[in-house]
């Protein structure tokens, strides 16, 4: 059986990112961890910043990245200064 991961699981990364990124920026994630079936080493982390201002994300998050890639999944970070169109927010949770 493969072993698939959810929120449950970067409980300890959501919780770190929130701190860090609090009053900052708008955090969604989305894809296969929010849904509970990511694959370590096949999978990503997506991840949406959303911020008006200059937030250097990698940077601030280079701890978080580290945690993400230690768990087997591929940071996929976005960073935009307003939602993207043709995101769907029902498909994600927002953690900021």
């Amino acid at each position: 059986m493969i072993k698939t991961l959810g929120l449950k699981d970067v409980d300890n990364v959501i919780k770190k990112i929130r701190k860090k990124l609090k009053n900052k920026a708008e955090v969604y994630i989305f894809g296969s961890i929010v849904e509970s079936c990511a694959i370590p080493f096949e999978s990503d982390f997506d991840l949406l910043v959303i911020s008006k201002e200059d937030v250097d994300v990698f940077s601030i998050l280079k701890e978080e990245i580290d945690e993400i890639l230690n768990l087997g999944l591929s940071p996929h970070i976005i960073v935009a200064k307003k939602f993207p169109s043709h995101f769907k927010k029902e498909k994600m949770v927002r953690i900021v």
